[in-house]
């Protein structure tokens, strides 16, 4: 969850943009209540936090795996599209791009980049922040590997 600091500062961007915006700070460290009340439509968020990091660099992992209609599961578990957001022909060509990937992978990547400006342009997320790491390392380390999720493989790395 971010810092309520952050959420004051996102409540104060969207009143100067003419939005009445209010800060609702849901107790609970392990993420459980805020879960709860962000994908149950019943309890009509307007807007929540909710971050992702890819498991693979491609377009799919976001959009197939978080913003189409076979991404949201009402009353699941398993439900990763909080903005329960479903448009056919959107998915029509998620299935498209999919198809052409391992045939014609620059007719798929420009699809994949019109999907991305549709879904834009409807605005079921609007991104804060892109996060970053930053490694370290003295020139006396070799084999330096990048991995998303752990930065440093630690057992790949040799020092001089």
């Amino acid at each position: 969850m971010p810092l309520q600091a952050t959420g004051r500062n996102l409540v104060s961007v969207l009143d100067r943009l003419g939005y009445r915006a209010s800060l609702q700070v849901i107790p609970g460290s392990n993420g459980i209540a805020y879960n709860r009340r962000l994908y149950d439509s019943r309890q009509r968020m307007q807007i929540g936090w909710f971050g992702w990091y890819e498991d693979y660099p491609a377009p799919s992992t976001f959009i197939g795996s978080l913003l189409t209609c076979q991404s949201f599961l009402p009353d699941s578990r398993y439900n990763l599209n909080a903005a329960e957001f479903c448009n056919h022909r959107i998915d029509a060509q998620v299935t498209q791009a999919l198809a052409l990937q391992p045939h014609d992978p620059s007719a798929a990547w420009a699809l994949w980049a019109s999907i991305d400006h549709e879904i834009v342009d409807q605005a079921p997320w609007v991104p804060v922040y892109n996060p970053q790491s930053l490694v370290l390392l003295s020139a006396r380390v070799g084999n330096y590997q990048f991995d998303p999720y752990l930065p440093v493989l630690i057992d790949q790395l040799w020092v001089h």
